[in-house]
């Protein structure tokens, strides 16, 4: 869109009812239709809105229920110890770092952080992704400053709590002093890597710069202890350290698996909703002429056809009729036609079966399209044949039924159809590397084709 100052920026632009919002930074401005078609540059980029998400993200808020829980009993029991007050809110720094922590690693691994968003607007002196995720230095292949201060915050909760609980509190207060001194180097490496490398600032990782400052600043001023260098200090902290250490590079890689299977998923869903590739798919398998079928449901005339070749007594049947009764409901006005092909040797059925197959068929005869449907969704969620005859009474001619089913029994045999359900559109065998549900995304473009 054309900017006040002429300039020529892409926005994101959103329908709400009659209300059309762009983007402008972080925010959304509404725009009157006049304005968006002056500003317009006759350039538009298509974003699908991927539904594949929703089960992720539901995943990974439950994922979080765990670590919520942990937080608010250690702070409860830190609270319960008989501690100075200013040991118990040393303990906020050390909590506040390992959630920053967390929100960069998020970052890292590709997922959508608000802390992250609000933090950091990416323009071009800001960039907390670029930092995050760089790797102009070979040492950051191996381990990074997130992983460093992930592994610094979550050891040093850990070891507190462990030394709050002996009585040991002070030195372990003493041996931070020790390691947020040992750390400055490593604190202006950052600044430096920002400032003179990338040439842009993180401000999360500033912010975890800043939280770790406190610490020591705090410690200097407020807290008042004395210990001494001491092995008995060193060695339960630096068992802390590198049990911490190796329990996040195991979950590190737990995490990148997932980000990856994600992104597996992502690229096959929208190669699974390509029409083209679907429609290829389709058309590359030979053309069957299906038996006529007096089952016709929506569209009798219409050019589109999609047949099922099924039966009652299909295990996956059910799901398969739930999806095509969908795209009838949504496309009764279409040109669309679905037709109903019954695989059934009536022969070799016992009499309940036959009975159910013919009562079904003259239901469709006597009564029309809607009380079949419904008969044939009530057989589908209970499947209790004495019940489904009992409640479903027909009058109806055996000889003409039979014949029906025994032509289209035939043709299932003459075309090796043996499977069901098994679906055609125009007459090409729906094909299985798709599934049955992604029928409904693809129909509006069959009902528009021609093949």
């Amino acid at each position: 869109m054309t900017q006040h100052d002429d300039s020529k920026i892409l926005n994101l632009v959103k329908k709400n009812d009659d209300k059309f919002f762009y983007s402008k930074g972080q925010q959304f401005k509404e725009i009157n239709e006049g304005n968006l078609e002056k500003r317009w540059n006759s350039v538009v980029i298509l974003i699908e809105d991927l539904e594949v998400d929703n089960s992720f993200k539901n995943e990974t808020n439950q994922k979080w229920v765990l670590p919520w829980i942990s937080s608010i009993l250690f702070f409860l029991s830190i609270s319960l110890l008989n501690l100075n007050i200013g040991i118990k809110i040393f303990s906020i720094f050390p909590a506040l770092g390992m959630f920053l922590s967390i929100a960069a690693v998020k970052s890292l691994f590709g997922g959508q952080s608000k802390l992250i968003n609000s933090f950091c607007n990416n323009n071009g002196a800001n960039d907390c992704s670029e930092i995050i995720n760089s790797g102009k230095w070979k040492i950051f292949k191996f381990i990074n400053l997130s992983d460093l201060s992930i592994v610094f915050f979550a050891s040093q909760l850990i070891s507190m709590y462990v030394f709050m609980l002996n009585g040991d509190i002070n030195n372990f207060l003493f041996l931070q002093k020790i390691i947020l001194i040992a750390s400055i180097p490593i604190l202006l490496l950052s600044i430096y890597y920002q400032k003179y490398i990338e040439r842009k600032w993180c401000t999360i990782c500033l912010s975890i710069i800043g939280v770790t400052i406190f610490e020591f600043l705090y410690l200097q001023l407020l807290i008042e202890n004395k210990s001494f260098f001491s092995f008995v200090i060193i060695a339960p902290y630096s068992f802390i350290i590198a049990t911490t250490f190796f329990a996040w590079y195991k979950l590190k890689d737990i995490f990148v698996n997932m980000k990856e299977m994600q992104e597996s998923r992502i690229v096959n869903f929208r190669f699974m909703r390509n029409y083209q590739i679907f429609k290829n798919t389709l058309i590359s398998t030979k053309k069957i002429f299906l038996p006529d079928s007096p089952i016709i449901l929506g569209n009798r005339n219409g050019k589109t056809e999609i047949a099922i070749v099924t039966s009652p007594f299909c295990g996956h049947c059910k799901n398969a009729h739930e999806i095509l009764e969908k795209i009838l409901i949504n496309n009764r006005d279409k040109n669309l036609k679905i037709k109903i092909v019954f695989n059934a040797d009536m022969e070799s059925l016992d009499h309940e079966k036959r009975e159910l197959f013919r009562v079904l068929l003259s239901i469709y005869f006597n009564d029309g399209e809607t009380l079949f449907l419904e008969a044939l969704s009530n057989w589908f969620k209970n499947k209790d044949i004495k019940n489904w005859l009992d409640l479903h009474k027909s009058t109806y001619d055996t000889e003409k039924l039979d014949s029906v089913y025994k032509i289209q029994n035939l043709w299932c045999l003459d075309n090796n159809v043996h499977l069901t359900p098994t679906i055609f559109i125009n007459g090409y065998k729906y094909p299985k590397a798709f599934a049955r549900e992604n029928l409904e995304y693809f129909v509006y473009d069959i009902l528009e084709d021609d093949f």
